[in-house]
């Protein structure tokens, strides 16, 4: 089969958001218990306080998160593969035929050094049960003649390869066990310095090779099937940055580390509880009476499919030392519809919770000995792609679980308490993705 070629665009997207606090009324709501949703409140935060859109990041020559179709990435279709969008933020080819492969690169771009990251996942009811595969990066491409790095999750193998007219080379090859492309996104990153080529998976580095065939060239992706009758791979982004730049990440949707106070972030405060930054680098909220809660969301802004990074910390000076609470991300929020990952640390258990107008439901529920919310910051991650949404504390995988009851929605901060008297937690930063 013949390899695609296809135009892009450079993606610019601002992003504005003022804030929304929930979970009290005024007078201050009487106390309900964790299963009661709340009557929510809103408070809208002044013009001024409103945040201007990340600044690009420097070093990037290229980078596309495929939120926006008129980027140009093409949608077609053939007897064997076919490529295109999948909304809201995916580019996705599929190969269905054994022994098989499509390659899709940046047209009227070559790139020689360049630090390469994708990020990467499969989507599993596309996929045939069983067989092989292989996805990843391409890079240096001219014709027939480019390197790849690629990644098998079935058997969690990773490949560099050295395609020519005449063969198809593995230059390195080895297993990892951070490769989960089942379950969940996987990172590549490629480093590429004259003949030395370093590579990562999930940030960590996975083997390093030296080799002077091929100079400079396109830079695309990879679907390849052994004898996998199908498979269905969804590309997140797609980085080309200059040589090391460290700061590669999809393009940013919202970021807060509360060091700045003129973000807008309120501070409030009611009898059974207070929110409002606590200097010189969190936001801090409080809870002061049992079987009750707060909740703080983003305003103005919905999302719906999203990767989200809170830093979060108990305050163990103004918690009480006996009683129980939990804490965390509020996602996908409409009023008394969302869901929520929350930690409870004083018994090392995690909660996928769901939220509607009539119950508070555990979608999921365990213990992890990762989390350590009483003695340092632990960092809640939410990957949310359609009705499959996946778990981390502190890198560590935790839970998966499949459910369409909300696609999209605010996005924020909760905090609950069970029998404890007060809960006093201190959120460091908030990150979103696509």
């Amino acid at each position: 089969m013949q390899d695609q070629l296809f135009p892009q665009q450079w993606v610019k997207k601002l992003v504005m958001l003022t804030l929304f606090i929930s979970g009290c009324s005024a007078p201050p709501p009487s106390r309900v218990k964790p299963a009661d949703p709340e009557k929510p409140r809103t408070i809208a935060a002044p013009e001024s306080s409103v945040i201007a859109k990340p600044k690009p990041i420097a070093g990037v020559l290229y980078q596309d998160n495929f939120t926006d179709p008129a980027t140009g990435w093409p949608k077609l279709s053939f007897d064997n593969y076919f490529i295109g969008y999948h909304e809201p933020n995916h580019y996705h080819v599929e190969v269905h035929a054994p022994n098989d492969k499509a390659i899709v690169t940046i047209p009227k771009l070559k790139f020689d050094d360049a630090t390469l990251q994708v990020k990467a996942l499969v989507e599993p009811n596309n996929t045939a049960q069983t067989g092989n595969f292989r996805y990843g990066v391409v890079f240096r491409r001219s014709g027939s003649n480019y390197y790849a790095f690629t990644i098998s999750p079935r058997d969690k193998t990773w490949f560099l390869l050295k395609s020519s007219p005449s063969a198809l080379t593995e230059l390195q090859k080895g297993t990892s066990d951070v490769i989960q492309g089942i379950k969940a996104d996987d990172v590549l990153r490629v480093d590429a310095r004259g003949a030395t080529f370093a590579l990562k998976i999930n940030d960590q580095v996975v083997g390093e090779i030296s080799d002077t065939s091929y100079i400079t060239g396109e830079v695309g992706f990879m679907v390849e099937t052994f004898d996998s009758a199908r498979v269905h791979i969804h590309f997140g982004n797609i980085t080309v940055a200059q040589p090391g730049t460290t700061a590669l990440a999809a393009a940013m949707l919202y970021q807060d580390n509360f060091t700045d106070p003129k973000t807008g972030w309120p501070k409030l405060s009611f009898d059974n509880y207070f929110i409002g930054y606590h200097e010189p680098n969190h936001y801090h909220v409080e809870v002061h009476a049992p079987n009750d809660k707060a909740i703080a969301t983003i305003p103005k802004q919905k999302f719906d499919d999203f990767a989200v990074d809170v830093k979060v910390l108990v305050e163990p000076n103004n918690t009480a030392q006996s009683g129980d609470f939990r804490y965390g991300v509020v996602f996908r929020r409409s009023g008394n519809n969302y869901y929520a990952f929350a930690i409870s640390p004083r018994t090392h258990t995690w909660y996928l919770l769901k939220n509607s107008p009539t119950a508070l439901t555990e979608l999921q529920k365990g213990t992890s000995p990762v989390i350590q919310g009483l003695k340092t910051d632990d960092i809640l991650h939410i990957d949310a792609h359609g009705p499959q949404l996946s778990l981390r504390i502190n890198d560590q995988p935790i839970g998966q679980i499949s459910d369409s009851s909300y696609i999209t929605g605010e996005m924020g901060f909760l905090v609950e308490t069970f029998d404890s008297a007060r809960a006093h937690i201190h959120f460091g930063e908030i990150t979103i993705t696509p």
